[in-house]
């Protein structure tokens, strides 16, 4: 009873001593309300459960602990200061790499936040604002550059690197033939890199890539393209970014006629006259002169189509259909069949426009690596 008493009349002289200071400090009154929250418990009295018999209480000196706490840490002037008491209560900090390891295994594998506690020793809580953290701080730092919508020269990097990725074409092809120097044209234009494989005469392997043993022929992945202008024309769908065919219907038009009549009104008779010689069948003068008559009548029907031209190429100032069947044509007239172009002024013009272009030069067959060194 006597301890009780005394616990009483000192909470009574505290609460005086608060009181007196509470009008003119916040922290004050905060401690008066616990006081009085105290004062009310010890009023009340204590019992015992179920026991009968009150049962002796220790004299545990609460208040004088309270005093001591309050006066080592939060009275006005404690002894001792901040460092001292984040030492003794604060709770030991997690290191940054374990913060960052969570994190990143809950980014990488999936993993639920209690799957820390075992490695880690840290609680699920803990992990979970580990990760809520982590991820915040990766949107301010590269959200900016990381997490923001592509651009155009983003796509065309992720594209390029991905067609790096596959497999190339493979073009199967002779350096002498038109129909493979169109189609080598139509392929450095689109940009693409493909793999080069010469075709030898009468090999009887490449009849398995094509039946009918002409060339050209494209191996694109698990589809196989022959004959030349099929091929150009599934790169024009493919490759869309550099066409070939114009939109307008009169354009387009032309750029057809013109290609066609080079590959099926010129190109196929002069390779009859040219086999002709071969096999023995045509003296050389009656092959040149058929092979002669051909071109120029395909050349002539070409003049006329194009009069009164006055652009870079055939159909406009870019390099379309008709120019990539043109330039391979003008190219054996000159340097195998001894065509005069001044004949045909508009063709002969262009002649020289496309030998600047890269993409043509390439192509040429005397750069091809089946073509002989001298």
């Amino acid at each position: 009873m006597e301890s009780d008493e005394e616990e009483k009349q000192m909470f009574v002289e505290l609460m005086q001593e608060e009181m007196a200071a509470a009008a003119q400090d916040d922290e004050h009154m905060m401690i008066l309300g616990c006081l009085a929250s105290m004062y009310a418990g010890l009023a009340t009295g204590r019992r015992g459960g179920s026991a009968r018999v009150r049962r002796k209480c220790k004299p545990r000196q609460r208040m004088e602990g309270y005093c001591m706490l309050y006066a080592d840490y939060f009275a006005d002037n404690p002894l001792h200061g901040e460092s001292v008491f984040r030492h003794r209560f604060e709770q030991k900090a997690i290191s940054a790499n374990c913060k960052c390891t969570v994190a990143m295994r809950m980014l990488a594998y999936g993993a639920p936040g209690d799957t820390a506690d075992d490695y880690l020793r840290m609680a699920e809580s803990t992990a979970l604002d580990c990760f809520y953290r982590f991820c915040r701080a990766v949107i301010a730092v590269f959200g900016d550059y990381y997490l923001r919508s592509p651009t155009v020269e983003d796509t065309e990097r992720i594209l390029a690197t991905n067609e790096a990725r596959v497999t190339k074409p493979v073009l199967y092809s002779k350096w002498l033939g038109s129909c493979s120097y169109w189609v080598r044209i139509a392929l450095n234009i689109e940009g693409v890199e493909y793999e080069y494989r010469a075709v030898a005469w009468n090999d009887p392997d490449y009849e398995k890539i094509n039946p009918i043993k002409y060339v050209p022929a494209l191996q694109d992945g698990d589809i196989l393209v022959s004959d030349s202008l099929a091929i150009i024309l599934y790169l024009e769908d493919k490759y869309p970014q550099h066409p070939l065919l114009p939109q307008g219907l009169k354009r387009k038009a032309l750029n057809l006629q013109i290609a066609n009549i080079v590959c099926s009104s010129i190109q196929p008779l002069q390779c009859y006259a040219a086999v002709g010689l071969v096999n023995g069948k045509l003296g050389s003068d009656e092959s040149l002169q058929i092979v002669h008559h051909y071109i120029d009548k395909g050349f002539n029907a070409i003049e006329k189509l194009l009069e009164g031209c006055d652009t870079k190429f055939a159909t406009g100032d870019e390099v379309q259909l008709a120019d990539v069947f043109l330039a391979p044509q003008i190219h054996a007239g000159v340097t195998r069949f001894q065509i005069d172009m001044s004949n045909y002024p508009h063709l002969e013009r262009f002649y020289k426009a496309y030998m600047e272009i890269p993409a043509f030069q390439v192509a040429c067959p005397e750069n091809q690596p089946d073509a002989p060194s001298s």
